[in-house]
């Protein structure tokens, strides 16, 4: 995606191959423009949740998992204010 900048951090566990990956989508535009029309309409709700200085969004997001089967998805804890 154009605008888009994905940042990462965790660890990678060789002998379970099991990924845990922490960080942040950066994006020049708000979710809701990113999305458009009715989604978008409707994610202007949340905009304020992912809101960068400077504009755009930062969404947290995660990857963890079996390398084989990785879940990727928005970090909820993050998101409400947890860790």
């Amino acid at each position: 995606m154009p605008g888009a900048t994905v940042r990462l951090a965790g660890t990678y566990a060789l002998r379970a191959e099991t990924l845990d990956f922490h960080g942040s989508l950066l994006m020049d535009a708000k979710v809701s423009r990113a999305a458009g029309g009715v989604k978008g309409a409707l994610l202007k709700l949340v905009d304020p949740l992912f809101d960068r200085k400077g504009g755009g969004s930062r969404i947290p997001i995660k990857v963890t998992g079996k390398r084989d089967d990785p879940s990727f998805g928005l970090d909820v804890k993050r998101v409400l204010g947890g860790d």
